[in-house]
């Protein structure tokens, strides 16, 4: 979510069957099976488009075919990268590590797509939002997905894979949460001194989440992008953004992206917030201090984010979303009581962040 395209072929100049008939044939476990069918994935955010290719005469009965959309990386410090190339070397990288990331079956970067492991339509946001909800066994999924999330952040570092080449910084934490500002504040019509009072917020929070100790981070380790395989095991997906930042920001990512906190409830994510905690091996101040400068920072962005892509998506899902961030908004400045200032501007601005304030989990 975080790059936009650069450069995209036209969607009607794509042909999905002709692309897969070519990485299949180039692809030696599979090269003698005969495709059944083409059919399209649901997608996110991401420019990219997503076709499920179910096969037969082979033992494997589907793969997915990526599109790729030649999308510019994250803003960040350090080295930039295309999309494209980060998610092949990332994928090999992570598979190194024994962390699971569908397998790349034919990198087909030279043909415009990537033939990988279809893991299945299983996410992890199902666990959160099935109706009637065996919390045990959602508990369970997500406590599997913290596990990945914390052996990802202590991965060792590689002085030669991109993501230990580009981080988060001051600026790029800044220039990001400014996009609440820019896009989402207009409509409150508010004076120069209020504007300063969520701009000296959104600095002290830069400089915050800079001065933490930086991990290798996803950076977009939300429900949609864990999926749940036919082994029990959490499969990790759309890691081509991960490069070193905050560590309080996937778990964020995890618990309260868009109304999956909402959905799991404060029982469920207080007990996932204290699971969390135990495999950290940080202090409950220092966990505390990582988890709401850090949410603080996300969601103020994707506030302005979330507006901005309803409008040029022509798509009120985004917008829809906006709320669930508020109320963890509200929550956060509850958290941190020295943004007072901008508490009393905001939880009297909007209902809620108030509301958010008003219910502190």
């Amino acid at each position: 979510m975080a790059g936009e395209p650069s450069s995209e072929a036209p969607e009607d100049t794509v042909k999905p069957e002709k692309i897969a008939e070519e990485l299949v044939a180039r692809t030696s476990s599979i090269s003698e099976a005969k495709i059944r069918a083409v059919q399209p994935m649901t997608g996110d955010a991401s420019s990219r488009r997503y076709f499920r290719v179910e096969l037969s005469g082979v033992e494997r009965k589907s793969a997915v075919l990526m599109i790729l959309a030649h999308g510019v990386g994250p803003l960040v410090a350090g080295q930039q990268s295309n999309q494209d190339d980060t998610y092949v070397e990332l994928t090999n990288f992570l598979r190194t590590n024994d962390i699971l990331t569908p397998e790349l079956l034919c990198d087909g970067r030279d043909s415009g797509a990537l033939l990988i492991e279809d893991v299945g339509d299983r996410a992890l946001w199902q666990f959160a939002f099935s109706k009637p909800r065996n919390d045990r066994e959602t508990v369970s999924a997500y406590s599997k997905a913290i596990d990945l999330m914390q052996i990802i952040h202590k991965t060792a570092p590689d002085p030669n894979c991109i993501a230990f080449k580009r981080w988060m910084g001051k600026e790029q934490y800044q220039a990001e949460a400014h996009r609440f500002i820019e896009f989402f504040l207009p409509q409150y019509h508010l004076s120069s001194a209020e504007i300063a009072v969520v701009s000296d917020l959104i600095s002290s929070l830069s400089k915050r989440l800079d001065s933490q100790v930086k991990v290798l981070s996803h950076r977009d380790f939300m429900s949609w992008n864990l999926h749940i395989d036919h082994g029990g095991n959490v499969r990790v997906l759309d890691f081509q953004d991960s490069l070193l930042a905050a560590p309080g920001y996937d778990l964020i990512s995890l618990l309260a992206d868009r109304d999956t906190a909402q959905a799991l409830g404060k029982d469920l994510v207080q007990e996932l917030m204290r699971y969390a905690l135990a495999g950290s091996g940080e202090s409950d101040t220092v966990f505390r201090e990582h988890f709401y400068t850090a949410l603080l920072q996300r969601h103020l962005r994707l506030c302005g984010q979330f507006l901005v892509l309803s409008e040029k998506k022509q798509n009120p899902i985004y917008k829809s979303w906006v709320p669930g961030m508020l109320y963890w908004v509200g929550r956060g400045l509850h958290a941190l009581p020295e943004y007072d200032p901008a508490a009393k501007l905001l939880t009297g601005l909007i209902p809620e962040v108030k509301a958010g304030f008003n219910d502190p989990w």
